[in-house]
């Protein structure tokens, strides 16, 4: 894997957990498709430590942003929520699985938690150029830690073609209640002709996945990151 060294310019809290960094690379740019990601380097106590992050922008020439949430626990996120505009960090050219595999076919995008960084940039890029209807599904613990919320709000008063559903575990409020997953089959007027893509944690995208081949969908027509089911 070779990397390459991007200059963050900017950080933005979004959320109490969640923090969005803005790079600029030095030396080249990138090509890739929305919904990929790309891998984080960095050393802690003399070990080398990567991690993939996925961006959340529309491909620019020479820039790219990440929404990344801590975990105090973890060893990666408290070190990326220290760095400061002008730090320099080095990156892997992106890759992955996630990204529209037709545009001409209706989209479900079905999210929860960071997950919703490869789907948000999935909708958008398929709001642009898809020619057909677009449905988000999202599932959070609470309110306030939704992320893209009013982008996503946005997104949907201005598109017709685009229905936005939040589902909350640990917090009531008007609107739905519990696993995301399991509110797609009842929204949806139909399951066919469709293509789902999943992510988040991976005990959600093997569920949906299962959920989804019960009612009927094909496997091809449901796409994940592929690595799910190992890490269940």
């Amino acid at each position: 894997m070779t990397y390459e060294s991007a200059t963050l310019t900017a950080v933005t809290q979004t959320t109490p957990t969640v923090k969005h960094f803005q790079f600029e690379l030095e030396e080249s740019s990138w090509d890739f498709e929305p919904g990929q990601h790309t891998v984080l380097r960095f050393e802690d106590d003399g070990e080398e430590v990567e991690r993939p992050y996925t961006m959340i922008n529309l491909p620019e020439e020479d820039k790219f942003a990440l929404a990344i949430k801590k975990y105090p626990d973890g060893r990666a996120t408290p070190w990326i929520h220290e760095r400061q505009p002008g730090d320099e960090i080095d990156f892997a050219e992106p890759s992955g699985n996630l990204k529209i595999k037709d545009y001409d076919k209706d989209v479900v995008f079905i999210s929860t938690g960071t997950g919703a960084t490869p789907m948000y940039a999935m909708l958008r890029d398929y709001l642009k150029n898809g020619s057909g209807e677009a449905f988000y599904f999202h599932g959070e613990k609470t309110r306030e830690t939704i992320l893209f919320k009013d982008g996503l709000e946005l997104l949907d008063t201005e598109n017709d073609d685009l229905e936005v559903f939040f589902s909350l575990t640990d917090e009531e409020w008007s609107s739905a209640q519990g696993y995301v997953q399991e509110h797609v089959p009842e929204e949806l007027d139909s399951l066919e002709d469709k293509h789902f893509y999943i992510c988040g944690v991976p005990a959600m995208v093997v569920q949906t996945e299962e959920l989804l081949k019960e009612k009927g969908v094909e496997e091809e027509r449901i796409i994940t990151e592929g690595w799910e089911s190992d890490a269940v």
